[in-house]
């Protein structure tokens, strides 16, 4: 499904007067969100007091959009599911919250532009949301967060005065959104080091670099691991220089 706006907004029965949120949750078991937790216990704990949220403010609308991985993962089953969750906290969702389920061919990307106001967890959904120039709150310890272009939560108490405050300013203002291109840029291209893209992990999640003896560590022998020991020893920055980012 291409999933354009106006064929999702009538797909979910979207009222285009009223205030959209779309969230998007993490896997329940997803480590990127273990122990990351910041003023919620956890991941099912953020969407059950979001979906509450929502349940006393029927003129808001709460898309949560399944993460697809539940069904799509190769090689694996996922045994259990966000949806399985939440039933066991509500009898029935409020008419004003909608969930896409993991096997839905809906377009992600169309439902963040659709979308007023991004929720995650961890997700780096939210990143590309606050790129879209989409006010995104976080409720979980993203790398992301807290850089100045995030409505981050720091106790579920405050949770729903930060939903108004990211609402009522609708979109990024432009240095905002300048921050979250320009650490967009640093995570993309000044962290990764290209010279060490054949690197592997052992079976017990050692590093292991693409050397074939110690010599290599010379310093002018291998340009990425030279960077790499010059940071150890002067205790600097691993960032790439600019002049040699790719």
């Amino acid at each position: 499904m291409a999933g354009g706006i106006d064929s999702l907004s009538d797909l979910l029965d979207i009222d285009p007067s009223r205030p959209l949120f779309a969230a998007f949750p993490n896997l329940v078991w997803d480590s990127a969100a273990a122990g990351r937790d910041v003023g919620f216990a956890g991941l099912t704990s953020w969407l059950t007091s979001t979906i509450e949220i929502f349940s006393r403010r029927p003129n808001w609308q709460l898309v949560i959009r399944t993460h697809p991985a539940e069904v799509r993962s190769t090689g694996s089953v996922t045994q259990e599911r966000l949806a399985d969750n939440l039933k066991r906290h509500f009898k029935s969702l409020p008419a004003n919250v909608c969930v896409i389920p993991p096997e839905s061919p809906i377009n992600s990307y169309a439902l963040m532009r659709l979308a007023d106001v991004g929720l995650v967890y961890t997700s780096t959904v939210g990143l590309e949301m606050a790129l879209m120039g989409k006010p995104v709150c976080c409720a979980g310890k993203v790398h992301y967060r807290g850089r100045g272009f995030t409505f981050d939560v720091e106790r579920v108490g405050a949770y729903e005065s930060i939903l108004e405050a990211a609402l009522t300013q609708m979109a990024l203002r432009s240095d905002q959104l300048q921050l979250a291109r320009r650490f967009a840029y640093c995570v993309l291209f000044r962290v990764p080091i290209p010279g060490l893209r054949s690197a592997t992990c052992s079976d017990g999640g050692d590093l292991l670099f693409p050397l074939s003896s110690f010599e290599e560590v010379i310093p002018g022998r291998h340009a990425e691991i030279g960077h790499i020991c010059s940071a150890i020893l002067e205790k600097q920055s691993f960032l790439l220089p600019r002049h040699r980012v790719r």
